[in-house]
C-alpha cells in the first residue's frame, strides 16, 4: 500500500519530521479504514441471502405467494365468468367477413368488419 501525504516545509527539521511522520500513520490508518469499509459495503451488497430477513408483509407483498401462474388454479369466481364466454366463443365454423365500400353497410352478423371510405 502507498503512502498517502501532504508535504510541509517548516525550517525546524525536528517538527517537519514529527508532522510528516504522525500524517504519514494517520494517512495509512485512514487507508486501511477505508479499505475494510468499501470491502465489507461490497460483501454486504453482494450478499442475496436477505441478510437483513425481511419478510414479505414488511414491503407489502403478504398476500403474495412464491406459485408460477401455470402452478395457479383458476378461481371459481372467474372460471364462471369465463364459461359462458367460451360456449358462446367456441361454436363450429365461425366465419367472419370483412368488406369495405362507399356506401353504409347492410345486413352482416355479428363480428363482421366494414370498412367504409369515401
Amino acid at each position: 500500500m502507498e503512502n498517502r501525504f501532504i508535504e510541509f516545509e517548516t525550517t525546524d527539521d525536528v517538527i517537519d519530521d514529527v508532522i510528516n511522520g504522525k500524517i504519514i500513520v494517520i494517512g495509512n490508518e485512514l487507508i486501511e479504514e477505508h479499505n475494510a469499509l468499501e470491502a465489507s459495503a461490497e460483501d454486504h451488497s453482494a450478499n442475496t441471502a436477505n441478510p437483513h430477513a425481511v419478510t414479505k408483509t414488511q414491503v407489502g407483498l403478504g398476500n403474495c405467494d412464491n406459485t408460477s401462474d401455470a402452478n395457479k388454479p383458476v378461481s371459481v369466481a372467474t372460471q364462471g365468468a369465463l364459461t359462458p364466454i367460451q360456449t358462446h366463443v367456441n361454436t363450429a365454423n365461425i366465419h367472419v367477413k370483412i368488406t369495405s365500400g362507399t356506401a353504409a353497410p347492410t345486413g352482416g352478423a355479428d363480428g363482421d368488419v366494414y370498412f367504409q371510405y369515401e
